[in-house]
């Protein structure tokens, strides 16, 4: 048992690690990738220092590297809520900014409180484990805290999901959902330090940290709207397919060494070798089978509506009229794509305004024309490719011009989701979308 604490604490250290650094380096100046950039190296400080903790030679070194250990056990929660606060808009960020400050200062005087036997009194062997930590005086009023405050970071969590809209909303319901089962399966770490273990959860639990965390925030932030869905399958169906098939031989030769030894003598290791190498052969097959028919199903709706597109812009290609062209390129992108509205905008003359041409769905106050100095114009042409609200609203929120943010906050006015400019060849914006 202590070997698989061991093990799943390392793949946790190690993937909070590198997501560390990966999300650090995808924007280095944004407060939303800093705070949980130090989030994951918090959760990867933790558990590389209780692995060794719990393995170490001697007491007096264990009682020294679990103290290590808890510098990080003390900042998770607080990087964890100071991360979730980026997420929300600059009056409320201000309204609890008190709130993180006061929690900083906590962490610090509970990193003195670490150096003495007030926080933790001494190591003692426990259970499966060399080396665990008996509290001391003030352990229970941090622990207490420790869970009040990665609960209170949980619900706000929730309620920035709640109030996104979008695909900040689509992404945030795995991230909510991923950090709840993370926390589940990390938080009994703390129970053997009360005396208290629960079979199955702990170790394998802590292998929840970093299977949901590490996946559902790379698909965040490497992929957008319906490959999240994509990401998620690929690798949950991984997990419970392929996983099980290769850990199973191991287990076998374990039980079954000694009927085995008998068998085939020094040489029974071959045994769970030649079922390691069938099961991995035929688990990619069914992994590769399953995950066809998964993907299949959650991209055939988006599916559907791309063929109707398809024979949709074949019908136009018959369209002479310029104004009926474009009326039946919104109609048809609100009826397939399932929009609550389309608007196209054209620039009749060069250097004049671009002039709403044709609009479907509901009702929304859209301005008839934009004129070729309008900052929206010049970002479309700076940029020649499509301007998300939600990306925007998120940049000016971590530093942006005043121009950028009063583009964000029009857009958002218009409940202008996407604007995709058209190009000539030239490189002339022709309108947009």
């Amino acid at each position: 048992m202590l070997n698989h604490y061991f093990l799943a604490l390392l793949v946790t250290g190690g993937a909070h690690l590198a997501l560390a650094i990966f999300v650090y380096l995808k924007s280095p100046k944004k407060l939303t990738n800093i705070t949980y950039a130090c989030y994951s190296a918090a959760i990867s400080w933790w558990s590389c220092w209780e692995a060794f903790s719990i393995t170490a030679s001697t007491p007096a070194t264990a009682l020294i590297l679990w103290r290590l250990n808890h510098v990080g056990v003390i900042f998770i929660p607080i990087f964890f809520v100071h991360f979730v606060m980026s997420l929300l808009e600059d009056h409320e960020r201000r309204k609890r900014r008190p709130l993180i400050w006061g929690s900083y200062v906590g962490g610090i005087v509970l990193l003195a409180l670490n150096a003495t036997p007030l926080l933790i009194s001494e190591v003692v062997p426990k259970f499966s484990f060399r080396h665990f930590i008996n509290p001391g005086l003030f352990y229970p009023v941090f622990f207490l805290g420790w869970i009040a405050w990665a609960i209170y970071g949980l619900i706000l969590l929730f309620k920035v999901y709640a109030r996104s809209r979008g695909a900040l909303r689509n992404q945030l319901r795995y991230f909510c959902w991923s950090m709840l089962i993370a926390y589940a399966g990390g938080a009994p770490n703390f129970l053997p330090t009360f005396n208290i273990e629960i079979p199955v959860l702990m170790p394998f639990g802590t292998y929840a940290i970093p299977a949901y965390a590490f996946v559902t925030t790379y698909a965040i932030v490497r992929f957008r709207l319906m490959d999240v869905n994509v990401a998620l399958t690929r690798v949950g169906l991984f997990i419970i397919i392929y996983v099980p098939l290769l850990i199973l031989p191991f287990f076998l030769g374990k039980s079954l060494q000694s009927p085995l030894t008998v068998l085939i003598g020094s040489r029974w290791w071959m045994i769970p070798m030649i079922f390691e190498a069938l099961f991995s052969v035929g688990g990619l097959v069914a992994y590769r089978y399953v995950r066809q028919k998964a993907e299949d199903r959650i991209l055939s709706v988006q599916r559907q509506y791309q063929r109707l597109l398809v024979v949709a812009a074949e019908g136009m290609l018959k369209i002479l009229d310029l104004k009926k062209l474009l009326r039946r390129i919104v109609g048809i992108m609100v009826k397939y794509v399932r929009l609550q509205y389309a608007a196209v905008y054209l620039q009749e003359d060069a250097g004049g305004p671009f002039r709403i041409q044709a609009r479907w769905g509901d009702e929304v106050d859209l301005p008839q024309d934009f004129d070729a100095t309008d900052a929206l114009i010049h970002y479309l042409a700076a940029s020649e490719g499509p301007v998300v609200t939600e990306e925007l609203k998120r940049s000016t929120q971590e530093g942006g011009t005043r121009k950028l943010t009063r583009m964000a906050e029009r857009l958002a006015r218009m409940k202008a989701s996407v604007v995709i400019p058209a190009f000539l060849k030239d490189s002339h914006m022709l309108g947009f979308l």
